[in-house]
């Protein structure tokens, strides 16, 4: 399509893979700062190194992957999460929430966050109340729906009106040769 398109597709596909190349830059600048903070700037340069040579960084932050993206959300997402376990600060849950609902933008893996943020809510409940810790989640998650939500441009849709007719038909043909119904398709 893009090569009959009359515009350079070569243009095309270097617009394309620029965000996933500025994604993976991003994460590496996390990887960073993480590293750092947990050993010092010494580890936090072997660890960009690493990563900046990991064969499977390299092969896929010049693609237009969403793995990366995901992966890139959701290691921010747990960095802020595990700052505000160290300093309970609301900047850190808002991060945290930010970075989680562009996670679940990327991928549907995101939904791994959840046992992550519990997992080091547990490791942590001396320093964090219990109580403190779960409303924590409820504000990453409050604010991470209100993000989704907005993407989406505040629409609440059934699945069948958000499908174009030809997904309507086929999804109604495979119900009917399943259940041996025949299924009348509404008009929208």
């Amino acid at each position: 399509i893009i090569f009959n398109s009359g515009y350079n597709p070569r243009l095309i596909t270097f617009l394309v893979r620029l965000p996933f190349m500025l994604i993976s830059l991003l994460l590496g600048f996390y990887v960073y700062t993480w590293a750092g903070k947990l050993y010092g700037t010494n580890a936090g340069l072997l660890s960009l190194f690493i990563y900046s040579f990991n064969l499977a960084i390299i092969s896929t932050s010049r693609l237009a992957l969403t793995d990366l993206a995901a992966a890139t959300f959701f290691v921010i997402a747990t960095y802020y999460f595990w700052l505000f376990n160290k300093k309970p600060k609301l900047k850190y849950i808002i991060l945290a929430g930010i970075a989680t609902s562009f996670a679940f933008l990327s991928k549907e893996t995101a939904v791994f966050l959840v046992p992550t943020f519990i997992i080091l809510l547990a490791l942590n409940y001396k320093k964090i109340k219990i109580i403190k810790g779960i409303i924590s989640l409820f504000l990453i998650a409050l604010i991470s729906f209100l993000i989704i939500f907005a993407f989406y441009g505040f629409e609440v849709n059934t699945i069948e009106s958000s499908l174009t007719q030809h997904y309507k038909e086929r999804a109604h043909e495979e119900i009917s040769k399943r259940t041996g119904e025949n299924l009348k398709l509404r008009e929208t």
